[in-house]
C-alpha cells in the first residue's frame, strides 16, 4: 500500500449516489475506503499522517490506537471530553518510541482576524513579544450555537462547553 491515500468517509454521507461520488471522483479502490477508523488501525502503517475527526468522545481512543502505529496526527478540537483524557493522550503520544508530531486543529487559527493579528506581530511594528495571551470570546450567540448545533448540548454525551470550545 506504498504510495497510497487514505480517504475517510463520514457516516452521514457514506452511503448511496455520496459514497459512490467520492469514490469515483478520486479514483479509489474499495480496499481504500473505510467507514470505520477501527478498519483503519487494524492495517499495517500505510500513512505518514491521520486527521481525527470523529465524534469527540472517540478523540482519546483513536489519538491512543494511532500513536502507537506510528502516526502523526492532527486531532479536531476539543481534544478529549475529559481533562484525564486529554493528558493520558498526551503521555500517550510522548511514549510512542518514533515521537509523533501531535496537533489539535483550531477552526480559528486562519481566519482574516487571526491572519491579520500575526501579520503585525510579525512585521516588528509593536517591538519585541515577550508574552501572549489568546482568549477566545465565547459568548450568548456561540453557545446557543453549539447547543442547537449538536453533541454539546448534553454534558452526557461531551464535555462542558466551555472544553469543548477552548480547551486545546
Amino acid at each position: 500500500m506504498g504510495g497510497s491515500e487514505l480517504h475517510m468517509i463520514p457516516r452521514r454521507l457514506g452511503t448511496g449516489y455520496t459514497r459512490a461520488a467520492f469514490k469515483a471522483d478520486r479514483r479509489l479502490p474499495d480496499e481504500m475506503l473505510f467507514d470505520d477508523w477501527t478498519k483503519v488501525a487494524a492495517l499495517p502503517k500505510f500513512a505518514d499522517a491521520v486527521v481525527i475527526a470523529v465524534l469527540d468522545a472517540l478523540h482519546a481512543p483513536v489519538v491512543s490506537a494511532f500513536s502507537k502505529l506510528g502516526y502523526h496526527i492532527l486531532v479536531e478540537k476539543p481534544m478529549a471530553t475529559s481533562i484525564a483524557d486529554c493528558v493520558n493522550m498526551v503521555r500517550e503520544v510522548e511514549a510512542a518510541p518514533h515521537k509523533p508530531i501531535f496537533g489539535i486543529g483550531h477552526v480559528l487559527r486562519y481566519s482574516p482576524y487571526n491572519a491579520m493579528v500575526k501579520e503585525v506581530l510579525d512585521s516588528g511594528a509593536i517591538g519585541d513579544i515577550v508574552n501572549i495571551q489568546h482568549m477566545e470570546p465565547v459568548g450568548n450567540e456561540h453557545f446557543a450555537h453549539s447547543f442547537v448545533r449538536g453533541n454539546w448540548k448534553n454534558e452526557e454525551e461531551t464535555s462542558f462547553a466551555l472544553m469543548t470550545k477552548c480547551c486545546q
